[in-house]
């Protein structure tokens, strides 16, 4: 007989970001926080934030999803709140998935955008926000509850797993993946076991959804009337077909396991990693580069062979005087050329080489720029491996018009390298947030976060030839729309408003114009004011709140970014342009 267990993770994104935010470092960063505090994950719609998930902390406050963050803050002024990553979640899902091949080596996932048991489809959009607060986990364990000593046993296993992992997780176990969904998720308990006999039973007291069937569908059975699994099957099935066609039907025989149910099965690849052992310490660089640059080509043959690409390397030099010194090569778009991936290599082993120098150890490695490196030995091997691959596809390319891709490419390289020499930490960029307040209209992010959540500059620049190559569309940059042009911005903004002493004319309208200007005790005339802009403040946040900006030009040919608030007439220094 057929065993499929379920592991229904009612709140996945919550439990993943909390996960996250256990990391000793995010704890560090955030100050320290109650793990049991309400969270919500939110999405912006047009201009308004709102609710996309809620954790069950949250909801006990009233909290729901669809609800706008603002109206949630104020119900619970404790709430946290973090932006909603579905690609970040169905990354973490997959990864999930092949952790628990431990269990069983035949294992699939679906985090709601697609329906497994229903051929594939994606599910519809009324469904789509129940569907984005769970996750389900299917593991085909038919035979496996000899390795574990009994099925009682093997979900025990799992159920610990998933509390070690802080994972609030529903698990059952039936002949059909339906069945084991429908118990699992609309289950009084966790752990049940249900064999064959008993299926058609077990599942006559659930609610219609747990079937996995689309909302419009049980709405229309609600008003039937219709509530429960053993209220529908007990129906003809000539009427069901004639009022709801043949997907409920399919989904009831799937459930009671007339027909087989297709399910993404997860494949399991092996992974991707190349190393050469030296009999002896190898302390020429040069020597290692040439091993280094052979590795790569295995490894390049290899993803070629998959048709995937290198998105992340990690690099090991074993040496005699203790554990390898690793690094860890980001890369924004996946590769498997030798030729962009041997430069990056050879910066991390230079990286390598400069945290262990020390001016009197072992043999000297000479780099090409005749500056030495020292280590008390050679290393005694090299190990390159490849975590993390994706699937690449073909681009075509332009004959005519501007190389946008060839230079797109050139800046991701460069950001490699430097993530590389600086850290993932010391290389941001700024994306723009709804917010008219200057300092709250951006926001800052590390570019090697951008690399595994957004498609690399170079791949969009592609993307956007081809568009404009197959719609005809003229190639030029239009303007956003909008009151205010970047060329009325700053480009140095300061982190926070410093206070200045400012003369008016007239001296005493209060509303005057700025003459001069006295900052950190440098007195400066004014050559030309452009202005005034107002910015209104926040309502939430009480009065003196409304600014009016001003772009300073002084004699000496600086050009500030001032602002007066209305309501005290106190001037700040925000910005300068260089």
């Amino acid at each position: 007989m057929r065993h499929m267990m379920c592991v229904h993770l009612r709140q996945w994104p919550i439990d993943r970001l909390l996960r996250q935010w256990r990391k000793p470092a995010v704890v560090r960063r955030a100050g320290g926080f109650a793990m049991d505090a309400p969270v919500v994950l939110v999405e912006t719609v047009g201009s308004r934030q709102m609710v996309a998930v809620a954790s069950t902390e949250a909801e006990s406050h009233g909290i729901r999803a669809g609800m706008p963050l603002a109206e949630a803050r104020a119900i619970c002024p404790a709430l946290r709140d973090a932006p909603c990553d579905p690609q970040r979640d169905r990354r973490a899902l997959e990864a999930l998935g092949r952790w628990m091949m431990r269990f069983s080596p035949t294992v699939a996932v679906d985090d709601g955008t697609t329906n497994p048991a229903a051929d594939g489809h994606r599910a519809p959009a009324s469904a789509a926000p129940a569907a984005r607060q769970t996750a389900v986990v299917f593991l085909d364990v038919t035979g496996c509850e000899r390795l574990f000593r009994g099925l009682a046993n093997l979900t025990a296993r799992v159920d610990l797993a998933m509390r070690m992992l802080g994972l609030r997780a529903s698990i059952a176990t039936a002949p059909t993946a339906g069945a084991a969904y429908a118990l699992a998720s609309c289950g009084k308990t966790s752990g049940v076991i249900v064999g064959a006999p008993q299926l058609r039973e077990a599942l006559v007291p659930l609610p219609v959804e747990s079937l996995r069937i689309d909302a419009d569908t049980a709405a229309m059975l609600h008003q039937l009337g219709i509530h429960t699994a053993g209220r529908l099957f007990s129906m003809p099935r000539d009427q069901l077909v004639a009022r709801f066609g043949q997907p409920l039907i399919r989904r009831i025989d799937q459930v009671l396991g007339r027909i087989d149910e297709p399910l993404p099965w997860l494949v399991w690849e092996s992974s991707v990693q190349a190393a050469a052992d030296f009999d002896a310490p190898l302390a020429s660089l040069e020597a290692i580069w040439t091993v280094t640059r052979r590795l790569l080509e295995q490894i390049a043959a290899e993803l070629r062979r998959r048709g995937r690409g290198a998105k992340l390397l990690k690099l090991e030099l074993c040496h005699a005087d203790g554990p390898p010194l690793r690094k860890n090569v980001s890369l924004a778009a996946a590769s498997r050329d030798p030729d962009r991936l041997f430069p990056l290599l050879r910066c991390a082993i230079d990286s390598i080489l400069e945290d262990i120098a020390r001016p009197s150890a072992g043999p000297n490695f000479t780099r090409c720029d005749g500056t030495e490196r020292s280590t008390r030995d050679g290393f005694t091997g090299i190990h390159i491996s490849v975590p993390v691959i994706e699937k690449m596809g073909n681009r075509q390319m332009l004959l005519t018009g501007r190389d946008e891709y060839g230079a797109a490419a050139e800046l991701d390289q460069l950001l490699e390298k430097l993530v590389l020499r600086l850290g993932d930490d010391a290389v941001v960029h700024v994306r723009p947030v709804e917010s008219h307040i200057p300092e709250k209209a951006y926001a800052m992010h590390s570019v090697r976060h951008g690399w595994q959540t957004h498609t690399s500059a170079a791949a969009t620049a592609a993307d956007a030839q081809a568009s404009s190559a197959t719609t005809g569309a003229p190639d030029v940059l239009l303007p956003a729309p909008g009151p205010a042009r970047w060329e009325s911005r700053p480009l140095c903004l300061l982190p926070r408003p410093d206070e200045i002493c400012v003369m008016v004319s007239p001296s005493h309208d209060r509303d005057g114009r700025p003459v001069a200007i006295t900052h950190r005790g440098t007195f400066r005339r004014v050559a030309c004011a452009i202005g005034p802009e107002r910015i209104a403040g926040q309502w939430w946040e009480g009065h003196n709140r409304t600014r009016d900006y001003f772009i300073v030009e002084t004699e000496d040919g600086l050009r500030w970014w001032l602002f007066r608030v209305r309501e005290t007439g106190r001037w700040y220094m925000h910005g300068q342009f260089c």
